[in-house]
């Protein structure tokens, strides 16, 4: 019963008749644990309402007599489960309290009474170690996440087996036996790593009002304890080793155990104290009003923005969605805690989702003729208008001369209604040219045209963009020199647009750094300072006060030059790194990612570092992971890397597609509209 999940708890209130409370239990994360640490303070909050004015109404005397009884109940069983199993029969607070008193010297290992033997012919070694219960250590070698990694790292660095059973993580009455399994030295070596790591654990608890102010603040307001795994996972990240509790899920504080010392985990509170304040954040409650009445698109992309964090959370767990929606309110609170850029780009994904779907009254600016053509003309298409726009409780009032509709409709909405009252045409006209000018003279004869046949031109639009342009290769042996000299010279100016097409990306290359892109990926200590960015905080995602993107990732091809797969490899995970935070971070606002290619002309053989960068790229977005994300890669070179630039180009010009003699290249077409 201790260890009951949040779903058992809510069966139990159902059983004693306080089904009403279910869905408060579960958004505050109260499993069997947290049930049985409730307090009067906790019972009182989780028991308490919201009248539809905002009115917090405490629970009943009644009703408060009833479920500590029920709760005391439920805190017997307990007991008398524990005492049969032969469990601690101290709860955790009452373990804190002996290891906050006592601190590291209730640590001991010693070894069983079975010293070793040998298990087959060629000599390999096993060994128990025994952790004494009631101790620091039994909390690390009990917590599931570190027994996993400590057990890889003993087999990856000794070859060595490392056996630890299953045990509860609170129930330290009875000793853990380790079995370690190889080679007669190496299993010394573990046992000493062992004895090493347990000998240096540190504990610190967060309550210091002039030090610890934010850590406070996070126990104050986050009653999750999925943040204990995000802490946890996000400094084993770092390769530093640590264990967080919390004295009591609803009013407690938070401790950390780590590892001090020389260990290849350790880590100093320094370390610890300077993450938490410059790399961790928390965004309290974003609040969605009305949230029982917004509209079902809303709602759809809402619970599919919910559902995606949730899902990165489980994969990478460095940073959690907590929301929660009480049954006597009207609103959502959604709060995001874990790595500061993570949190900072959920931040501004669901404010701009809650503003995309903002409902807005505004005019459609018709006069009274337009309103009367309109309703006497077009009811039924304006009706059908609003059945096709339901999901997002679009409201067409042409009598008022107003709509009602998400603020990313309006406009869509205006137009529709406009285009009813005006009849428009677009005439598109296409020249092969880097630029098309229209001149007065031009000007004045489209409008002459329009106005022959009773119509005006509203507006005319001149885009250039770079187009797939598909022509012959010529046969003919016998064509004159002039021609040849005109197609080699026209030719010769595509280099600058070579562009390769996979699955629904393409790959690029340009001479410019001025090109307008989503996010730009830079690689070198120069280009980070030139962003502002202080190399000394290592990797990561930043974003300027006008919007600009940039992803730092440090990497330099000559760095891993020894020999031909260790460059490959370095290749491989610095393409895979890049593509993946992209996708993590960004991927419904990114289409045009750029890289920065600063200093990879230093590389001895920038023909092969190239054709090996190109290759990674092509295996990537042409996976099933990315197939289907429509990207623009681009790499970018400098005035510089001449010779760069062409080994890049020679190398996609030879792996364009060779379709039926045809040749394939991107050239700019200007269009007239």
């Amino acid at each position: 019963m201790a260890i009951w999940t949040v779903d058992q708890v809510g069966d139990w209130l159902k059983a004693n008749s306080f089904e009403k409370y279910v869905e408060i239990f579960k958004n505050e994360d109260i499993d069997g644990i947290a049930l049985f640490g409730l307090q009067d303070d906790d019972i009182l909050k989780v028991l308490s309402s919201r009248d539809e004015d905002g009115t917090i109404r405490n629970p009943t005397m009644r009703t408060q007599r009833k479920f500590r009884t029920i709760l005391e109940e439920y805190r017997k069983l307990v007991r008398q489960e524990r005492k049969q199993r032969r469990r601690s029969s101290s709860s955790v607070n009452k373990e804190l309290d002996i290891n906050i008193n006592n601190n590291v010297k209730n640590i001991s290992i010693t070894t069983s009474k079975i010293k070793s033997h040998t298990i087959n012919d060629i000599g390999t070694y096993s060994k128990t170690y025994t952790i004494e219960p009631k101790s620091i250590g039994m909390k690390f070698f009990t917590n599931e996440f570190i027994c996993s990694n400590l057990t890889k790292y003993f087999l990856k660095k000794y070859n060595v087996t490392c056996h630890i059973p299953i045990q509860n993580q609170y129930d330290t009455k009875d000793a853990l036996h380790i079995k370690l399994s190889g080679v007669k030295e190496n299993v010394k070596n573990v046992r000493n790593d062992i004895h090493s790591l347990l000998t240096t654990i540190k504990m610190k608890i967060f309550n210091d009002e002039n030090t610890d102010k934010k850590i406070i603040r996070w126990s104050k307001y986050i009653y999750s304890d999925s943040i204990l795994n995000i802490l946890q996972k996000i400094f084993f990240d770092k390769n530093k080793l640590t264990l967080w509790e919390k004295t009591n899920i609803l009013s407690g504080y938070y401790i950390v155990y780590y590892v001090s010392g020389q260990h290849t985990f350790s880590v100093s509170e320094e370390f610890i104290n300077h993450t938490l304040n410059n790399e961790i954040s928390y965004v309290k409650d974003i609040i969605i009003e009305n949230v029982e009445n917004i509209q079902l698109k809303f709602r759809k992309e809402l619970d599919e923005f919910i559902n995606n964090k949730k899902e990165q959370q489980l994969q990478y767990q460095t940073m959690a969605i907590i929301y929660c929606q009480y049954s006597f309110q009207t609103e959502m609170k959604i709060s995001f805690f874990g790595l500061r850029n993570q949190v900072d780009i959920a931040k501004k994904q669901i404010k701009l989702l809650i503003n995309k779907h903002r409902m807005r009254k505004i005019s459609i600016g018709l006069d009274s003729t337009q309103r009367e053509f309109l309703l006497d003309n077009y009811v039924h298409e304006i009706k059908n208008l609003e059945i096709n726009y339901n999901d997002d409780n679009v409201k067409i009032q042409i009598r008022e001369n107003i709509i009602i509709a998400p603020q990313y409709l309006i406009k869509k909405i205006k137009q529709l209604i406009q285009s009813m009252i005006f009849q428009t045409s677009i005439l598109i006209f296409q020249y092969i040219k880097n630029a098309f000018i229209l001149t007065e003279k031009d000007h004045l004869k489209l409008k002459t045209l329009a106005q022959n046949y009773h119509c005006e031109i509203n507006k005319i639009d001149i885009e250039t963009k770079k187009d797939l342009i598909i022509l012959p290769k010529g046969k003919n042996v016998s064509t004159s020199k002039y021609i040849t000299n005109e197609s080699n010279q026209f030719y010769s100016t595509l280099s600058m647009w070579r562009k390769l097409s996979i699955s629904n990306n393409t790959i690029e290359i340009h001479k410019s750094y001025d090109l307008q892109v989503d996010i730009t990926i830079i690689s070198t200590i120069v280009d980070a300072i030139k962003e502002n960015i202080d190399p000394k905080y290592g990797n990561g995602y930043f974003e300027s006060d006008y919007g600009k993107r940039v992803l730092f990732i440090e990497w330099s091809p000559y760095l891993s030059q020894e020999n031909n797969n260790q460059i490959n490899e370095s290749i491989k995970k610095f393409i895979s790194t890049s593509i993946k935070q992209i996708d993590i971070l960004c991927t419904n606002v990114v289409k045009t990612i750029a890289f920065a290619t600063t200093d990879w002309e230093n590389y001895y053989n920038r023909k092969q570092l190239a054709e090996d960068i190109l290759n990674e790229m092509i295996n990537q977005l042409g996976s099933k992971y990315y197939s289907d994300r429509s990207w623009n890669i681009v790499f970018l070179f400098n005035d510089e890397q001449n010779d760069f630039f062409n080994e890049f180009s020679q190398i996609i010009s030879t792996l364009q597609t060779d379709r039926d003699g045809y040749e394939q290249f991107f050239y700019p077409i200007s269009s007239m509209s």
